[in-house]
Parts: C-alpha cells; sequence; structure tokens
C-alpha cells in the first residue's frame, strides 16, 4: 500500500488548534431562509413591506356592544336616575349644554357660549344655530327651560326631591317645586330669544355649567310628549343628539343608530350601538368572553367572577377601572363618647389600613382615600389630607386620651346598612382597630331603608344615638367639590350624621360658592376638606368608587371621569394599527399587552428598545385564537453594510433538530409571502410552534443594544377576532466586576516586522513585548528565533506582524488590562488587531495563511455570542477551573464562544442579528508557551511541513458512533489502515493504550471532552487527563489529531487557573509536537443522523486525502 502524503503545512497553519462549535454550527445550517422569487427591491434591514393588506376584510365586529346591567326604567331624561342603565342611552339620544371631557373639564355641546354677570347671579348662553331635533324641527331655548320646569314640578318624581334639589339655588325653584308657588314665570330660567337661554340665581353657584351636563337638563319637547303616550319608545322617541333610537326590546335589547342630521355627525364613528340588557353579573361575563358584548361592567366591589378574571391572562389586560366619582367613608358621631373626644377619633383613623381593608375585599381597581375631594374632580385635590397609617402614633393618641394600650374604652358600634360587601368592609376596619389598638368594635346592621331612617331620625339630636360610627357612600352628581363639600359634608345638608359643626367650614364653604374664580375657589375647597378630615376628624375617608368593567382592546374608548360614556366618539379598530410594515413598527416595552390579527395575512410589526447592553429580551405569544407564529429581527432600520455580507439561502433547517435558537421553519413560506422577509440578515430568533401552543423568541443582548423588531404572523393567513397576548420582557444582568490584569515581566526592546519573501504567503500575528511580559525575555527572544526560522522556510514564506507597534493596538490593550473582565473589552483589542490583518491583505495579495502566535493572554481570541439555550457556553463557566477576576471565566460566564475565525473573515455575514464569522482564510493558532510553540515549529521544520499517513485511530461511542464509524471509513478509503475503538463499553485504560502507548499518524478521538480530560465509553473507568497525554510513552511528535468533543480545543492560560487543570489537551499536545484539532466550545451532534459538529469533522476527514 502507498502511503497518502498530506501537506501539513496547510493543515496546521489552518486549524492547528482551533476548530469553533460556532463555524461547525453554521456551516451545518447555512441553508434556511430562500429569497422570494420576485424581483421586488428589499427594504433596508432586507424585509419588504406585505401589499394589498390594507384592504383585506377585517373580522372585527362593526357595531358596539355595550351591556347595561338593568333596563332602563325611563327614556324621559326629567324622571330617569341619573345613576341607572338609562344614562349612557340618554346621553347618546339627547344632548344637553354642556358635557364632560375625558380630562374632567366642560365642553361645550348644545351651547355656543355663555356669559357671567359680575355678581355670578345670572348666566346667559348662546344657543347653537345648527342644533335640530330627528324631526327636523330647531332645537331653541324654550326647549331647555320645559325641561328645567318639567324637572322641578312637583309632579315629576312626586316624594323624590333629587335631581330636581340640585337646581334650589336658581331663583324660585324650591318654592316651585316644594308647591309654595305655582308660577313658572317665577322661577329664574328664561328663553330671552329662540337661541338666548338665561338662568337667574337667587345666590352664586359657579359649578351651574357642571350640573347642566347632567341628563336630567337636557332639552325636551312639550308637544311631542303631549301628543304621544309613547313619546320614550323606539319609533317615537324624538333625538337632539348622535342617535337615534331604532329598537327597544324591553327586557333584552336597545339598539342606536347614527342621526345623519346631528350637527356633529361627522365626528361619530359608530353607526350602530347595540344594548343588551344583561342583569346577571355571571352571564354578562359570559356574554363577554362569547364575543357577544364589547363592554361589560360589575358593581363597584367584586363578584365572585371578579378574581377569576384578574388571573385570566386576557381578561386581566382587558379589565380595568371605569371612572365612577364617589366616595366610600366612615362617619364618625361626635356627640357620643367615646368618639365625641377629637385624640380618639384621630387615634382611630391613624390606626386603619385602606389598602389591606379593600385588598381584603379583592377590591385592587378601587382607590383608597385619604380625603373627600375625588380625584375626578380636576384640579381640586390638593396635598394629601387626613391620616396614612401609623399605629405608634395611633397607639400614642389613644393613650393622651386616657385609653392606653386600649384600657377603658368602652366598646365602639359601628352601623352599616346589610350586604356582604359592607359586613366585610366593618369587620376588616374592626379587626384592624382591635389588633392596632386594643379595642373591641361591635357590628350593626340594618336593611337599607331601615338605615336610612334610623340615621335620619338621628339627624336632630345624634349623641341619644347608640352608634359610634356609620358606613356611607356617596357617588358625585355633578364634578364640582361643593357637590361633597356643601350638598354631602355640610352641617346643613340633612345627609351628615356626623352631629358635627364648624363656623369656620361654613365660612369656607360660603367663600367658595361667591367665588366665580376657579383658583381660590379650589383653595376654600382643600382648607375647608382639611378642616372636615383632618383637624375635626368628623369623616374617616376609606375608598374613591370606581366600576370595574371589561372592554375589548379593539375599541379606541375613552371615559370621562363624570356621566356616561361618549359612545359615539368611539372607533372599532385594530388597537396597534397600522403596523403592517416594520417602517411602521408599533413601540412597545417591558409587559404586556393584548391586539388582534384582524384579516387574512395580517402582520403585526412591533419594536422595542433594549438600552442596555447585558440584556436578555424574552418575548412570549400566548392566549393564541389561531395558529401564531413570532419572529425576532434585530435593527431593521440598520442597513447591511458594504462590508458586511449576507446569507440569503440557507435552504433547509431540519437538520438542526431541537436547537432552540432556530426552531421549525415549517411555514418559512409565510413569512417571505406575508411579513415580506427576504433573507436571514437580521434575523435573531423565531417560534414557529404548531396550533394554539405559546410562542416564545429572546436575544441575549451583549454588545447590540438598540431597537429590536418583532413580527407576529398567522400560519396560513391565519387571523381571529379574539386577541392574542403578548408578553415583552427585558432582564439587564448584573454589572461586570471591575477587574484588571498585569504580567509578572518587564517588556524588552520591540521587534520590527519581518517579511520573509515579497511575496508572504503567511501572516505571523505576534505580540513580542508582551510574551516578554509573562514569560520573560529570554524566552521570548529563544521563541522569536525560531519563529524567524519558520517564516523563512520555503513552506511558509511567513510575515511576522507584531502588532502590539501599532498605536491603536496597544491604547486598546491598556484598556483591555484595566477593564479586564469585560468581554468587550477583549474584543476591541481583537478589533484593532484585525484592522492590521485587513490592511495586511490587502497590502499583500499573494497572503493565503493566518498563525496566531500564543494563548488569549497575549491575544486575545474574538468574543463571539453563543445564542444557543442548549448547552450555552455559559454553563461551561462553572466548570472550566479558572479565577473569577479573569477575562477567560466572564467569557464564558456571558456567554461566549471563543473564535479565531474573526481575524480570517474578510465579509462577515449578518446572520440572526450579529455577525458570522467564515474564515476566507486558513487560520490556526500556536499554544502556550514559548517552550511548547517551539516544540511544535521545530516538528514542523524537522518535516518539511508534511505528514505521511499510514496509520489510523478512530473512537467513539454513544451518539458519536455513526460519525466515528463514517471517519473509519473515510480512513480506509484514503489507504490508511485505521484502528477503532467505536463501540459503547471500551474503557479509559483501552484509551490510553491505544492512543498513548502506540503511534497512531491520523486519530479521531470522538468522546465527551472537558479542557482537561476526556470520558470513555464506559464511565465508571476513569478519564483520560490531560497529564496522561504529555506523559504518553509512544512518540506523538508530527502526528495530527481531531475531535467533536466539547472544549477539546479550549486553551486555558496556566495563570488563570486556580483548580490544577492548567494543562489543557492543547498544551499537552503541543508538548508531544502533534496537531490538534477541535472545538474551543461546545461540540453538538444527533442521536439519529450525523449532523453539525460531528457532519463538520466528517467532512473535515474527507478533505485529508493528499490534495
Amino acid at each position: 500500500m502507498t502511503p497518502r502524503h498530506y501537506h501539513f503545512r496547510q493543515l496546521w497553519l489552518a486549524v492547528a488548534v482551533v476548530g469553533l462549535l460556532l463555524t461547525g454550527f453554521t456551516l451545518a445550517a447555512t441553508a434556511a431562509l430562500t429569497a422570494p422569487s420576485d424581483s421586488s427591491t428589499a427594504s433596508p434591514g432586507s424585509v419588504r413591506a406585505p401589499g394589498g393588506a390594507q384592504t383585506a376584510q377585517s373580522v372585527l365586529p362593526t357595531f358596539l356592544r355595550y351591556a347595561l346591567r338593568a333596563e332602563p326604567d325611563t327614556l324621559d331624561p326629567n324622571r330617569a336616575k341619573v345613576v341607572d342603565a338609562a344614562s349612557p342611552v340618554l346621553d347618546l339620544l339627547s344632548e344637553g349644554l354642556f358635557r364632560y371631557s375625558v380630562d374632567g373639564g366642560l365642553d361645550l355641546a348644545g351651547a355656543a357660549g355663555y356669559t357671567v354677570s359680575e355678581d355670578g347671579l345670572v348666566y346667559t348662553m348662546t344657543l347653537r344655530n345648527d342644533a335640530a331635533w330627528s324631526d327636523g324641527q330647531p332645537v331653541v331655548a324654550q326647549h331647555y327651560v320645559d325641561s328645567i320646569l318639567r324637572l322641578l314640578d312637583p309632579e315629576t318624581n312626586p316624594g323624590d326631591d333629587y335631581p330636581a334639589r340640585l337646581l334650589y339655588f336658581v331663583e324660585g325653584a324650591e318654592a316651585y317645586r316644594s308647591g309654595r308657588n305655582a308660577d313658572p314665570a317665577a322661577v329664574g330660567v328664561k328663553a330671552l330669544e329662540p337661541l338666548t337661554l338665561q338662568f337667574t340665581l337667587r345666590e352664586p353657584a359657579p359649578f351651574l355649567p357642571a350640573i347642566l351636563a347632567r341628563s336630567f337638563t337636557y332639552p325636551v319637547r312639550l308637544d311631542v310628549i303631549r301628543s304621544d303616550p309613547r313619546w320614550t319608545e323606539a319609533g317615537h322617541f324624538v333625538s337632539n343628539g348622535p342617535y337615534l333610537l331604532s329598537r327597544w326590546r324591553h327586557g333584552s335589547l336597545l339598539v342606536l343608530d347614527k342621526n345623519p342630521d346631528f350637527h356633529g355627525a361627522s365626528g361619530i364613528a359608530l353607526q350602530t350601538i347595540h344594548f343588551p340588557i344583561i342583569g346577571d353579573d355571571g352571564a354578562r361575563l359570559g356574554a363577554y368572553q362569547g364575543r357577544q358584548v364589547d363592554v361589560a361592567t360589575f358593581d363597584t366591589f367584586p363578584s365572585a367572577d371578579l378574581p377569576g378574571i384578574m388571573a385570566h391572562p386576557v381578561l386581566s389586560l382587558e379589565f380595568g377601572a371605569i371612572p365612577r366619582p364617589g366616595l366610600l367613608y366612615l362617619g364618625f358621631n361626635t356627640q357620643r363618647p367615646p368618639t365625641d373626644d377629637p385624640l380618639v377619633r384621630k387615634a382611630l383613623a391613624y390606626a386603619v389600613d385602606r389598602r389591606a381593608v379593600l385588598d381584603r375585599l379583592d377590591a385592587r381597581h378601587v382607590q383608597d382615600a385619604s380625603g373627600v375631594i375625588l380625584p375626578e374632580m380636576a384640579g381640586h385635590q390638593g396635598d394629601d389630607v387626613g391620616y396614612a397609617l401609623d399605629i405608634g402614633a395611633a397607639q400614642q393618641l389613644l393613650a393622651d386620651a386616657g385609653y392606653e394600650g386600649g384600657q377603658g374604652l368602652p366598646p365602639l358600634r359601628l352601623h352599616y346598612n346589610e350586604g356582604s360587601v359592607n359586613e366585610d368592609l366593618a369587620q376588616a376596619v374592626a379587626d384592624q382597630w382591635r389588633d392596632h389598638l386594643n379595642i373591641g368594635v361591635q357590628l350593626v346592621s340594618h336593611p337599607w331603608e331601615d338605615y336610612l331612617n334610623y340615621l335620619g331620625d338621628c339627624l336632630a339630636n345624634p349623641g341619644e344615638c347608640d352608634y359610634n360610627l356609620y358606613r356611607m357612600g356617596w357617588v358625585a352628581d355633578y364634578g364640582d367639590a361643593f357637590n361633597l363639600l356643601h350638598d354631602l359634608f355640610h352641617p346643613d345638608s340633612g345627609r351628615f350624621y356626623a352631629g358635627w359643626d364648624s363656623e369656620g367650614y361654613r365660612e369656607l364653604i360660603d367663600l367658595a360658592r361667591a367665588e366665580l374664580d376657579e383658583q381660590p375657589r379650589v383653595q376654600y375647597y382643600q382648607q375647608a376638606e382639611r378642616i372636615l378630615v383632618e383637624d375635626d376628624v368628623a369623616v374617616l375617608p376609606l375608598c374613591y368608587y370606581s366600576t370595574p368593567g371589561l372592554v375589548k382592546t379593539y375599541l379606541a374608548s375613552d371615559f370621562p371621569p363624570y356621566g356616561p360614556p361618549q359612545l359615539g366618539t368611539w372607533q372599532i379598530r385594530d388597537p396597534h394599527e397600522p403596523n403592517d410594515d416594520w417602517t411602521q413598527a408599533y413601540t412597545i416595552t417591558p409587559g404586556s399587552l393584548l391586539s388582534y390579527l384582524s384579516y387574512p395575512r395580517d402582520v403585526d410589526w412591533y419594536k422595542v428598545m433594549v438600552p442596555e447592553p447585558r440584556s436578555v429580551l424574552t418575548i412570549t405569544l400566548s392566549s393564541l385564537p389561531d395558529d401564531y407564529e413570532l419572529v425576532l429581527f434585530s435593527d431593521l432600520s440598520e442597513p447591511v453594510g458594504e462590508d458586511l455580507g449576507d446569507i440569503q439561502d440557507t435552504g433547509d433547517l431540519r437538520s438542526i433538530g431541537d436547537l432552540r435558537s432556530i426552531g421549525d421553519l415549517r411555514s418559512i413560506g409565510d413569512l417571505r409571502s406575508i411579513a415580506g422577509i427576504t433573507n436571514t440578515g437580521r434575523l435573531v430568533d423565531l417560534s414557529m410552534g404548531s396550533g394554539q401552543e405559546d410562542e416564545q423568541v429572546w436575544v441575549d443582548v451583549r454588545h447590540q443594544p438598540g431597537w429590536y423588531y418583532l413580527a407576529v404572523v398567522g400560519h396560513n393567513a391565519a387571523h381571529s377576532a379574539d386577541p392574542y397576548l403578548l408578553r415583552t420582557e427585558l432582564q439587564v444582568g448584573e454589572g461586570i466586576p471591575l477587574c484588571s490584569s498585569s504580567l509578572p515581566n518587564e517588556p524588552g526592546v520591540p521587534m520590527e516586522t519581518l517579511m520573509a519573501s515579497d511575496t508572504p504567503q503567511t501572516l505571523v500575528l505576534a505580540n513580542k513585548l508582551r510574551l516578554d511580559q509573562a514569560y520573560g525575555q529570554a524566552a521570548t527572544a529563544a521563541l522569536m528565533a525560531r519563529l524567524t526560522a519558520l517564516a523563512q522556510h520555503p513552506t511558509v514564506e511567513g510575515m511576522i506582524l507584531p502588532v502590539e507597534n501599532d498605536t491603536a493596538v496597544a491604547q486598546a490593550y491598556t484598556a483591555w488590562d484595566a477593564d479586564a473582565c469585560n468581554p468587550q473589552a477583549a474584543n476591541l483589542v481583537a478589533d484593532a488587531i484585525k484592522g492590521l490583518v485587513d490592511a495586511s491583505f490587502d497590502g499583500h495579495p499573494s497572503l493565503t495563511y493566518l498563525v496566531v502566535v500564543g494563548s488569549d493572554q497575549i491575544i486575545p481570541m474574538q468574543r463571539v455570542p453563543d445564542t444557543v439555550a442548549i448547552s450555552n457556553e455559559d454553563t461551561y463557566s462553572r466548570r472550566v477551573g479558572v479565577a473569577r477576576d479573569t477575562p477567560l471565566y466572564h467569557a464564558l460566564a456571558e456567554g461566549y464562544t471563543l473564535s479565531d475565525d474573526y481575524y480570517a473573515d474578510r465579509e462577515p455575514f449578518a446572520w440572526f442579528g450579529r455577525e458570522l464569522y467564515l474564515p476566507d482564510y486558513a487560520v490556526g493558532r500556536l499554544v502556550e508557551t514559548p517552550e511548547e510553540i517551539t516544540q511544535l515549529i521545530d516538528v514542523y521544520l524537522a518535516n518539511e511541513g508534511q505528514l505521511s499517513a499510514e496509520t489510523g485511530l478512530v473512537v467513539g461511542y454513544d451518539f458519536l458512533t455513526d460519525c466515528s464509524m463514517a471517519i473509519k471509513d473515510t480512513m480506509e478509503s484514503h489507504g490508511i489502515v485505521a484502528s477503532g475503538l467505536i463501540s459503547d463499553s471500551w474503557t479509559a485504560a483501552e484509551l490510553r493504550a491505544s492512543l498513548l502507548t502506540e503511534r497512531h499518524d491520523l486519530n479521531s478521538i470522538n468522546a465527551h471532552f472537558e479542557h482537561w480530560q476526556a470520558w470513555p465509553a464506559d464511565v465508571d473507568s476513569g478519564q483520560l487527563a490531560s497529564t496522561d497525554v504529555a506523559g504518553a510513552t509512544a512518540s506523538l511528535s508530527g502526528t495530527f489529531l481531531f475531535s467533536v468533543g466539547c472544549h477539546g480545543g479550549l486553551n486555558v492560560p496556566d495563570a488563570w487557573d486556580e483548580a490544577g487543570r492548567a494543562l489543557d489537551f492543547s498544551q499537552a499536545l503541543a508538548r508531544t509536537g502533534s496537531t490538534w484539532v477541535a472545538n474551543t466550545g461546545y461540540g453538538y451532534g444527533m442521536d439519529d443522523a450525523i449532523a453539525l459538529s460531528e457532519e463538520l469533522m466528517r467532512d473535515f476527514s474527507q478533505e485529508l486525502d493528499g490534495h
């Protein structure tokens, strides 16, 4: 048999020590996303906008469905209760003089403007001239006069002065309502002209416009009312609002259609609104979940369904607190001991944890209250008033009142109206007073009507009644603090049962009533509130009301703080559209959102900013109504540069198997044709699970902070009227500790670039000064002499480039030594050196090979992000055995693979959001010490750069068996006599005997490795250690070894080791004069196929044919 002669020079100079997992990974997966067949031009970032999507038919509803909790008792604006179900309907059928805006202010509606006399007693309002009723009649001032007089008429709502009493400040209003004066002309509301309305007041009321924004003051048509007993029914109702009453199926449904003759019709978005009547909370929730309604509201305090809503991933995001301006409070009986003592009242106020009380009621949507002025009253709330929880202060105040430790304090009696929520609330407060102050509380409940009668009977002399506290609530009638501070809490209101009075409070309320300037009026309100809540502690606020509700996210909706929602201005739309193109991507931040793929081939694009390096961005797509997919890109606005290539045809990635970072590309056609993806240049991650299972993408952002783009795509044009849930999480890693690096020796004299030929073939990178510092000048001088001999050999024709002579490189080294643990500092050194490499190859086109001299400590390898989830490099940091204050530890811990491919790649590829390095020139590294490097050089020179391979050894087991068999077959096909240990039973002793006591020219050692030890098939038989290799009895000089094993090619600089593992296989084999090709990181393989690192080494073995 004639032995094959291999050009060892080429092999050694190409991959003498290091073959990376990264190289194996990318070569095994170099075909994924093929470019589309059309000739469209790609946008920057290589993503095309889809065509025609804007004309697709959306599956979102075309009309609004707003569930009512009860049927309106009437649509007569003067008779309907403001707080009942009629309110949202009336606000669409009728228009008043004013309306509440979403910011809590007032907008003109039926009024075009108004003036106020200097004394604040006369309001003159001009009506708009384009307002009309749906029968064509103009809206005139008399219609408003008729409404006010009808509201005040004793025959309207007999026995109930609400809401008429809210207008008693109008001249003659109270007398007319009471029947003391039956002449309507005596009431201070007049139509001066058809479009001029005037109110005359008996006392100033700067809040009049706020009251006139409520539906009970809306205009009415007396001619219609008198002529048609069914005037409030569908087909009979004459509207001056934005909608018409088209249908009223009593007990089940009201339907409103847009009024085309309404003066503001152009601003009304919804053509039709349905009001299904669903009284039961559970049924309402079921209708909402079944897409039968778009809005569902509930009682202020939770029903049995609310905990389930808050735990639901979608409903919890659609849930919100809808404004319902009101207050829940406890009133103190200031005339009954012991609550007649202000110190006791203050102690009790300090001892209540309002948030804990509300959480006990599962009322997380309700805001705890310290004052009585409502947050919806824009600009009226001042500084915090009242008493936040302070148990120590409460106990001291109680002691100051003579009840230290609660001793001697008679039990308090807390009255409330029946209801499980009220009982739970009273018990929660009582428990806190018992726990915090050691006092007892007796709870007394009443039916609602009995409760009101009881308190009413006590109003004149509460000191004779047996309550110390009473529970009460108030929903604001209009958007001014006067409604609470006067209409409720004024000592003469008839609705405050505390037995409390204050001259200072009275004076401030009178001043506020007379003040037309809002700013000083608000200051009066705030001072009065402080007297009521803090100085005198007549009331203990607990929380501000709100209405829990569910609103579909496809509704562009606003809720004003007062009155019903202005549904006519709502819109039904995909909430984040337009975002069908990456250039229209909707900006998101960490958190959750709901959105829709609402028509076939819809694509939703988002972008998120990752501001800091060393961050992990994770995005999860869940609660899927159909089969959706998720794709993540790096910054698409950054074009692929001229010096950055692009892999546009990566074919079929089935061999990748379960590698998390690639996923299953079963629907790449969807991505091309729908999302407009034409290449993988910026693709980072994708998730394409089947069916409705959750999808998740992530990226470990090492040194590329900035914008990341996300596409949600429907498989096979999947879409739905149900939302998906998108959750974005951003985790910023802890900062890399600042550590410095120094070398033990002084540097010698710099060397000059050595040119062994005018047409050099081999570029040799060295750092002579750093070698001096690491090993001493004598050892380095000897090494430099041997490097010179190597460069001068005719098979090498080298150019030795001392990188440290370049100013930029030297500065980068200085920065790295000062921040040694930072992988990016090492990469900046590599960047500077690569600039020299590129310049050298540009200046010397004859260069073909690249050799790096020394360990990572001398010339750093590029830190390349390892983006896989299975066996990421960060897991090896815990086993490598180096000190934590070393560059290698943090490179691994931060998830980087070490590679020299970077130096030899002239045009890196854009690959999954980062750069992929495929060497354009053969590259290898000589490690580690001068003596070990010299041994390799001497062997090379002695053999004239050639290896005559006659014998071979192949070992393998487990999933490496098929690869090992293929490599052995390849050797034999090349005429090499190959021995084998290929089974699942061979021992460490058998490996040592085959590898170290008998020489084989070519060796493929496929096993589980660490950088300093390898495991045999029989793992219980011990390990092959690097020290075993260094002590081999057979001559390994001039042999060649390669492996699929993990980290077998990782060179650990001796100075960084702290676990006794300094001698790695790269060093040990260098001492024997043999060449080693192995992974610096993890190797990958498959159980059922030759793939990934296995495939790389099998292909490598096929190239060893002497050509």
